[in-house]
């Protein structure tokens, strides 16, 4: 998960307003047990690296069919895309 740790590093003490946890490539992990050890340790990441509400984000998975609506409902409800 370096990539992981990276991005969430990223987020350093940076002003960012709610935001969720999209698991993508879910279709490679068939396991269901699997795909929840890495949601519990980016949950833990999240919460190490001190982001606000890291314990309580939302989760997404990319190959949820409604993945388009779920994410436009976090825009109107004033999740920003920030540029790292």
């Amino acid at each position: 998960m370096p990539a992981t740790r990276r991005g969430i590093a990223a987020l350093g003490n940076r002003p960012h307003g709610p935001g969720a946890i999209l698991l993508v490539n879910v279709e490679d992990v068939p396991d269901p047990e699997l795909q929840q050890l890495v949601l519990i340790e980016t949950r833990d990441l999240l919460v190490e690296y001190r982001v606000r509400l890291g314990a309580t984000m939302p989760v997404f998975k990319d190959d949820d069919p409604n993945i388009r609506f779920l994410l436009r409902g976090l825009v109107r409800c004033g999740v920003r895309a920030e540029s790292p």
